[in-house]
């Protein structure tokens, strides 16, 4: 497998500089869907080689869980909270996506794709990609719009402070080895 992480690492390198410029939730969270998009373009593409297929689906499963569990732990939250119905709705909506993302991811991983690449873990990744896009593109067109609506600016700063609190977080311990994690006794739970 090709070993370059490098969205992975321009990822976790940008996490400082948004810090410093403020960046708000909305451009956060669509920077992110914009990973998130970069790497199922390269693992769906039927002209790319089976390494750069698998370092791609590996950086894309890693920037899910941490894009994911980050947005369940700070918009969803703060959503699931809220006095509009629409808001609480897109937020239960998401999470059930993302637990259906979460088993096809943990299945992928089951099938260990960085060993071998077959035809079902190209046709199972392809099924998560559908998945993700069609919720990337209902999170922007839906749920994104709802954050002015339902969060002053001050609450917007918090969340967006949090969130990319937890996305440093999340992902740090994604790219942990497994021996590693015995240094991080409280490092969140990964779902393997």
């Amino acid at each position: 497998m090709n070993s370059n992480n490098s969205i992975l690492f321009e990822l976790k390198n940008s996490f400082q500089k948004d810090i410093v410029k403020k960046t708000g939730l909305i451009e956060l969270i669509e920077k992110h869907h914009s990973y998130l998009k970069d790497c199922i373009a390269v693992f769906t593409n039927n002209d790319a080689t089976i390494e750069e297929k698998q370092s791609f689906l590996y950086q894309f499963l890693h920037i899910l869980h941490m894009h994911s569990k980050a947005e369940e732990e700070t918009l969803y939250q703060s959503f699931i909270e809220s006095d509009v119905r629409l808001a609480r709705l897109e937020a239960t909506v998401g999470q059930d996506e993302h637990n259906i993302a979460y088993q096809l991811a943990s299945e992928l991983r089951d099938m260990d794709f960085l060993m071998s690449y077959s035809e079902e873990v190209e046709a199972k990744a392809k099924v998560l990609a559908t998945i993700i896009e069609t919720h990337l593109q209902e999170e922007e067109n839906e749920m994104l719009p709802l954050i002015n609506e339902c969060l002053d600016e001050l609450e917007q700063v918090e969340l967006a402070n949090d969130y990319l609190n937890k996305c440093e977080d999340y992902l740090h311990y994604e790219m942990l080895t497994p021996s590693q994690y015995s240094s991080y006794p409280y490092a969140p739970m990964v779902n393997r």
